[in-house]
């Protein structure tokens, strides 16, 4: 689980660049199918809580609550939720969405730029990053990459960070940032929350 103090700074520094994102032409009526092999959109077990975040909802699993958001820049409103609080010194699931009223540039170039700022400032590693399509969205891009924490630690633990940001048909953009301990990230169903993501 994740230093409180340390992964503020980092999704911080994340959400305020995922902010100039966004929207490029619609999918079209035409797609059959969303998601890609990385992500999919599915439904969230039946007992987790819907919270709705701006122009997207999300599913998070019982134990998750709400948390002290990041600082966004003006304009922009985020929230923040953590599976529980960090006992000192250990990582934690979480997740960060920051919502602009307005959409600049295509999603997936923002995306791309997220994931090359996390390679430099943070040495994020095994990065990739995508266009997709998603239910109810414009325009949408998928990242997910890895990260030793502490930063500088030979024992540091390695944590996965996965991105979905999509640009509703209004053009309102919404970034969400899922990550938590790679060892416990299947087991503690991280991937799902950013699947539960459905577009309003």
């Amino acid at each position: 689980m994740m230093h409180r103090l340390l992964l503020m700074g980092v999704v911080t520094a994340l959400a305020a660049g995922a902010t100039l994102a966004a929207c490029s032409g619609g999918t079209g009526d035409e797609a059959a199918s969303y998601g890609s092999e990385a992500i999919a959109p599915a439904d969230a077990p039946g007992d987790w809580q819907v919270h709705e975040t701006g122009p997207v909802s999300i599913a998070l699993p019982a134990g998750w609550a709400e948390a002290e958001p990041p600082s966004s820049e003006e304009g922009a409103e985020a929230w923040a939720f953590t599976d529980g609080t960090p006992a000192e010194g250990e990582n934690t699931n979480g997740v960060t969405v920051v919502v602009s009223p307005e959409a600049q540039g295509d999603m997936l170039t923002q995306t791309e730029n997220s994931l090359l700022s996390a390679e430099r400032s943070m040495g994020a590693v095994d990065g990739s990053s995508e266009q997709l399509t998603w239910p109810g969205a414009a325009d949408a891009a998928y990242s997910t990459y890895f990260v030793t924490i502490p930063l500088g630690s030979e024992d540091g633990e390695q944590i996965r960070f996965e991105s979905l940001g999509v640009v509703n048909e209004a053009g309102e953009q919404a970034f969400v940032l899922v990550y938590g301990p790679d060892a416990t990230y299947d087991a503690d169903a991280v991937h799902q929350v950013l699947e539960s993501v459905t577009v309003q």
